[in-house]
């Protein structure tokens, strides 16, 4: 079956951006970022389409393209900054696990001040309103499948 090609040049594009910061070292990692992007992605999109909204058509464009586009930036952000992180903590000399361990706190710092001000700042801004009027849809419903998928997201 496989991901429509529209849904596989975002992913391929997400995985190329996010290791921009690495330089040389893009093209041997990009194998493993494209495929972690991926699983996440299709993992998250599936679990708000079929578990959290409740849609009549769960492969609904008007649905799933927002969500993937929210769940890839994200991805992409973080693999980005983990990476360039990872890199930096092992070039000043940590252990591997004392780097990853760095690498992914610091990844995780943006997502996590979303999570917080979701209440106040995301929700009631521009995203909600957009994806209402793109979608057709009530505000309540797509704020939900909006903060599932960034606690889903952020993993905690």
């Amino acid at each position: 079956m496989g991901l429509p090609a529209s849904r596989r040049h975002r992913t391929t594009v997400a995985g190329w951006i996010a290791l921009r910061p690495l330089g040389d070292e893009r093209r041997t990692l990009y194998p493993k970022v494209l495929l972690a992007i991926s699983v996440g992605a299709v993992a998250v999109v599936v679990i708000a389409t079929q578990g959290v909204l409740d849609l009549g058509i769960w492969h609904d464009a008007s649905v799933v393209i927002p969500l993937a586009g929210i769940v890839l930036a994200n991805s992409m952000n973080t693999v980005s900054l983990a990476a360039e992180r990872f890199r930096a903590e092992r070039r000043r000399g940590a252990e591997y696990r004392a780097a990853r361990d760095t690498a992914m706190n610091t990844a995780l710092i943006p997502m996590t001040n979303s999570l917080l001000a979701v209440g106040l700042v995301s929700l009631p801004g521009m995203m909600t309103g957009q994806l209402c009027t793109v979608a057709g849809r009530r505000p309540m419903p797509v704020s939900g499948a909006f903060l599932s998928c960034s606690s889903a997201i952020d993993g905690r």
